[in-house]
C-alpha cells in the first residue's frame, strides 16, 4: 500500500510539472498578445523551446516586428503629410 501511495504521489508530481511546462508559454503568449492589443508593439516573448510552442513564440515575435515596423512607417508617413 505504501509503494502504491508513493507511485501515485510521483505520478501527480510528474503531471503537475508537465502541465506547468505546457501552460506557462501559453500564458506568456496570452499576456503578450494582450499587450500588443493595447498597442505595445514592442512586446516580445522568450523563445526557449524547439517544439510547436517555440515556433508559435517565434512567429508571434516576427508578427510583432512586422506590426511595429508598419506602425513606424505609418507614423513617419503621416508626419511628412502633416508637415507638407
Amino acid at each position: 500500500v505504501l509503494s502504491w501511495g508513493v507511485a501515485v504521489a510521483a505520478g501527480l508530481l510528474l503531471t503537475y510539472v508537465s502541465v506547468r511546462r505546457l501552460v506557462k508559454p501559453i500564458r506568456d503568449l496570452d499576456a503578450a498578445a494582450s499587450e500588443v492589443a493595447m498597442q505595445n508593439f514592442g512586446r516580445r516573448v522568450r523563445v526557449d523551446r524547439d517544439d510547436e510552442l517555440g515556433r508559435l513564440a517565434e512567429t508571434f515575435n516576427k508578427m510583432s516586428d512586422s506590426v511595429q515596423a508598419a506602425r513606424l512607417e505609418l507614423e513617419e508617413f503621416m508626419g511628412r503629410k502633416v508637415h507638407l
